[in-house]
């Protein structure tokens, strides 16, 4: 505490302002200061005041925030040192919304490593890294560096936390058993009911195992399907219900569903949980012709355009799950993807020739 004598008021109030230490002054009228007034600078407030509160021969103020900014910061911005609106540290994105403690995986596009082995046409990652290979043989990758073959044969299959889902040549529904740290690969295909739904159109044509308790599937007629009643008793669900919306696939992630549409425009379900599958609504993302998608841990979501490129949504968090909107692309990288998966550690992606390359997160 400062403590000295003034004429007025307004000089206690300016050497207040005039100094970061100070946050709060008392001003009085005592007799030691004859003639004029005693000022008192706290660098705290509550303390303070609950100490001076009681000695009525003071006024006591709180100094606001002070600022150099032209205009108020608005949007959870603050005033910085250099007179300029920005975040708070350890923020960042669309109105400082997303700590950088909860902040999407980014991948970094120079550790890509080709894995040996199999051709495949479509993977999926999670705990666990499934792929289908160009003849459709169902694969798992075993120590990152061997794929093992299984004999299945599928068009797609999909990974979660929801657990290993697909869908074999004839497009019916399949959910893998007794998958666990001592046994990777499982021990059978169940296949799971979809109701009466039996015509080549109606039937899934793409599947995704996302968050605990959270299977989304399109159809051949781009409708969009979730899996319900989840209980103790059911722990793979009893039925399906129908999502507003079209889509030609679907991929759901830690923070929420997205959804490529037929005319190669991207949505964000909102919403989605175990108990209301079918979400709340739908917010679009900025245009880019996306065929193909993945949102996995921690939110990323990375996906593939019509031209082969690798594009990312940038800011996502669990407090902005939708990112800033729009995609963006890895500059000035030269291959050519036609899918992309995240999994728990690593992201994968197949080339246009079928090869398998792998990325680390910084």
């Amino acid at each position: 505490m400062a403590e000295f004598c003034v004429k007025r008021t307004g000089e206690c109030f300016i050497s207040c302002r005039n100094n970061s230490t100070w946050l709060s002054f008392g001003i009085g009228n005592i007799k030691e200061c004859p003639g004029e007034l005693r000022c008192l600078l706290y660098s705290q407030i509550y303390v303070e005041k609950t100490d001076h509160i009681n000695d009525h021969r003071y006024s006591y103020y709180l100094m606001g925030p002070q600022t150099c900014c032209r205009k108020p910061c608005l949007d959870n911005k603050i005033c910085t040192n250099k007179c300029q609106c920005g975040c708070p540290e350890g923020f960042f994105s669309k109105n400082c919304t997303c700590s950088e403690k909860n902040a999407s995986r980014i991948f970094n596009r120079f550790s890509l490593v080709t894995l040996p082995g199999a051709q495949v046409k479509q993977i999926e990652s999670g705990d666990q890294t499934w792929a289908v290979s160009e003849n459709k043989t169902a694969l798992i990758l075993l120590n990152e560096t061997k794929w093992r073959a299984l004999n299945d044969t599928l068009n797609y299959i999909s990974v979660g936390k929801a657990g290993v889902w697909a869908l074999n040549v004839d497009n019916d529904i399949l959910i893998r058993k007794g998958i666990n740290t001592q046994n990777p690969l499982g021990t059978n295909w169940e296949a799971v009911s979809f109701g009466d739904k039996s015509s080549v159109q109606d039937k899934l044509v793409q599947i995704e195992s996302g968050n605990l308790g959270v299977v989304y599937g399109v159809n051949g007629m781009n409708k969009i399907y979730c899996r319900t009643g989840y209980t103790n008793w059911s722990p793979f669900g009893s039925s399906w219900a129908v999502v507003p919306g079209k889509a030609k696939h679907v991929s759901c992630g830690d923070y929420g569903c997205w959804a490529v549409r037929p005319d190669n425009t991207v949505g964000f379900r909102e919403g989605v949980t175990m108990n209301n599958c079918p979400g709340t609504g739908w917010v679009n993302i900025t245009h880019t012709d996306i065929v193909q998608l993945d949102s996995g841990a921690t939110g990323s979501t990375y996906g593939i355009s019509t031209n082969y490129t690798l594009y990312r949504i940038s800011g996502i968090c669990s407090k902005l799950p939708w990112g800033q909107k729009r995609w963006r692309d890895l500059i000035d990288f030269p291959d050519k993807f036609k899918h992309v998966t995240i999994g728990n550690t690593y992201m994968y992606a197949v080339r246009d020739n079928g090869t398998v390359v792998k990325f680390r997160h910084f």
